[in-house]
């Protein structure tokens, strides 16, 4: 998978690719809980990329959920 398919991949498929539960993706996507380095390195490994890669993979779909929740929470003030 490219950083650029993880962007656009659904927890679904990600827990598909990575055995690693869609709900811990969610946590880690929101900063909610840290990936340990050895969680890290396997879901590299199954998702094809390094652990630079995945880190900057998931730092980027951070920044874009924030942004997404941001932008919803001034739709509903505006509204």
């Amino acid at each position: 998978m490219s950083p650029q398919e993880f962007q656009s991949a659904t927890l679904a498929e990600l827990e598909s690719v990575t055995d690693i539960h869609a709900s811990r993706w969610s946590r880690y996507f929101n900063s909610k809980i840290a990936m340990t380095e050895r969680t890290m390195a396997r879901a590299a490994d199954c998702l094809g990329m390094d652990k630079v890669q995945l880190l900057q993979a998931i730092n980027e779909r951070r920044r874009r959920t924030r942004e997404l929740l941001a932008a919803r929470l001034e739709e509903r003030t505006i509204a």
